[in-house]
């Protein structure tokens, strides 16, 4: 028997002060120069440009991205 634990965090982007879930259960996130590129467990990918991580929470399984 075999036990997978994946932990997935919700992304939310905050731009003009307005705060929206951008991605539900993000399972991995990769910085690449000005992008940010969120990708869940089937694969499906959220590519952010102009953008800063701002928090990382991993009690709640949220992260926040801030417009620049």
């Amino acid at each position: 028997m075999y036990l997978l634990i994946i932990c997935e965090s919700k992304v939310v982007v905050v731009e003009g002060g307005v705060e929206r879930v951008a991605m539900e259960e993000a399972a991995k996130i990769v910085i690449r120069g000005d992008v940010i590129t969120c990708s869940d467990i089937v694969g499906r990918e959220l590519r952010l440009e102009d953008m800063d991580i701002d928090i990382i929470d991993l009690m709640k399984h949220e992260i926040v991205i801030r417009k620049r």
